[in-house]
């Protein structure tokens, strides 16, 4: 289990700094409006900070396009890939553990952040009337498995945000929030997602 007592004063350190010095190149987003950003991350194996990213600054739902072990703090880590999205919580802390001999390329994923607490609990609501108990953590689940066509969504929007083609905001935004909520509703369906093991197919 994940013990953040071990962390060292660097990783802590670097939990504090203003995003752009904490991400540097491994970030870019795609879209940003007040309460919802669209954005990459790719994180080398070799690179800082690959093991520990920091915690979590919004909710976001990963849709990785690499594949392995992630571990939230408290948690029993999780096999992550295209068919398993991770979800975080604002604050969470994770990391990334264990080797996978498959992946050589890192961390290589689409991530979609809501900073607007308020939005993300209206989505949560719809499949939890309680998550006002315990608004700050409207995902219940570390992880949801990610239905193809959800998959496929999310990829073309990301496809549309890197092209020339100028999109209506409200369009993306609208489109990156039923993104959100499909991937919720897979999640309730499954009730108790489980992440595949390395080998392991449907």
């Amino acid at each position: 289990v994940l013990d953040l007592r071990t962390a060292s004063r660097c990783e802590a350190r670097r939990a504090l700094l203003p995003r752009a010095q904490q991400y540097g190149d491994t970030l870019r987003v795609l879209f940003r409006r007040a309460g919802i950003e669209v954005r990459t991350f790719r994180c080398a194996p070799d690179h800082p900070l690959h093991r520990d990213s920091g915690p979590i600054r919004d909710f976001s739902v990963v849709f990785p396009r690499t594949s392995g072990s992630i571990q939230h703090e408290g948690k029993a880590p999780f096999f992550a890939s295209p068919l398993v999205a991770p979800l975080y919580n604002r604050g969470q802390r994770y990391v990334r553990c264990g080797d996978n001999p498959h992946n050589t390329r890192g961390d290589r994923s689409d991530w979609i952040g809501i900073h607007d607490q308020q939005l993300v609990l209206r989505i949560a609501r719809e499949f939890e009337p309680r998550i006002d108990d315990t608004p700050e953590e409207p995902f219940r689940f570390p992880f949801a498995p990610a239905p193809a066509a959800v998959y496929a969504r999310q990829r073309a929007l990301h496809h549309r945000l890197r092209g020339a083609e100028e999109l209506d905001p409200d369009e993306v935004e609208h489109e990156a929030v039923d993104i959100v909520r499909d991937l919720l509703a897979a999640a309730y369906r499954s009730e108790r997602p489980r992440a595949l093991s390395p080998g392991e197919h449907r």
